[in-house]
Order: structure tokens, then sequence, then C-alpha cells
């Protein structure tokens, strides 16, 4: 008789026993998959911000390195001519503005810089050119202008207008204009 009230007791334990329903169960699934969707949206959204600030940060660190090397290159350079097309060396000018830049350097080869096909290309005994801009960087436009007096050094300003290549990175383009003064005279 001993085993059967304890028998009783146990079972009448575990009626008392609260449990979920089904309703509250899928109530509670609901909530939670709300929530976890808004954190993962929020995540994807911080890895995709993320990204396009490196590829910006890249994009502008190549750009400073392509116009250090230019601006090396220009201050010790002389003979500067800028064109409409590098191809039609006839249209020279020693003034104005364009986007191909023809110049001596040092050495006393003659360089031409030009922007074919979304990227700044250097130009000297290769007559394919050498390409300055790194494949993530799209150069939007490239404008160089001289000015200065005559017997005196001239001054260069280069514009680019530059954006990643990424798909994911849309308007983000970036102008960057700088302007190098030759320390050869005339």
């Amino acid at each position: 008789m001993e085993t059967q009230t304890v028998k009783m007791n146990f079972f009448s334990k575990i009626k008392n026993i609260k449990g979920f329903t089904l309703v509250e169960l899928l109530v509670s699934l609901g909530v939670f998959m709300i929530i976890i969707t808004i954190v993962v949206g929020g995540f994807v959204r911080a890895l995709r911000t993320n990204r396009q600030a490196s590829n910006l940060i890249a994009v502008n660190s190549n750009i400073a390195i392509v116009l250090e090397s230019m601006a090396r290159e220009i201050r010790t350079a002389y003979g500067f001519s800028v064109f409409s097309d590098c191809s039609d060396q006839s249209s020279g000018s020693s003034s104005g503005s364009s986007s191909c830049l023809q110049y001596t350097n040092s050495s006393g080869n003659i360089i031409f810089y030009n922007l074919v096909d979304g990227s700044v290309l250097r130009f000297d005994q290769n007559p394919s050119g050498e390409k300055v801009t790194d494949n993530s960087v799209n150069v939007k436009s490239l404008r160089f202008s001289v000015s200065g007096a005559i017997n005196l050094p001239k001054r260069i300003t280069i514009s680019l207008s530059i954006s990643p290549k990424e798909s994911g990175v849309d308007g983000a383009q970036t102008t960057i204009q700088a302007t190098v003064s030759s320390r050869v005279p005339g």
C-alpha cells in the first residue's frame, strides 16, 4: 500500500507541474525570429559599410601614391606641354588645361601621362604605356593644367576624379587636386 501512495503522490505532483502551451511556444518563437532578423540585418549592413570604407581607403591610398610619384618626377622635369589627345602632338600647348601631359624628365626622356580606359598610364620608351593606378581604382577624369611665366618654373595642377571599381560602392566618387611646381626654369 505504501508503494501505491508513493506512486499516487508522484503522479499527482506531475499533474501540478505547469508547462508552456503550444500557442505560447509559437508566439515566443515568432518574437525570437523577428529579433534575430533585425540583428542579422544590422550586422550585414555593418559589414557592407565596413567593406565600402575599406575600398575607399584603398582607392585614396593608391591615388596618393600615384600623385606623389608623378609629383616627384614633375619637380625635376622641364618642357611641359598639354594635349587634348596624346596621339595628336601637333595640338600641344605649353600652357592651358587638358587630359594629356608631356614633359622631359631629368634623364632626358620624354614622358606622357594620359587617361586610358579608367586608368592613368605613363608612357616613356614603352609605347604601350605603364599603368600607374591600381586595378581596384576607376579614374573618371584626369586633367592637367600648366601655368607659369616664360623662363620661370612651371606649375602643373593635376585633377583626378576617382571611384572604386567595386559595384557595391555607389556614388563614392572623390575628386583630388594637387599642384606641383617644377624646380627647373622654363
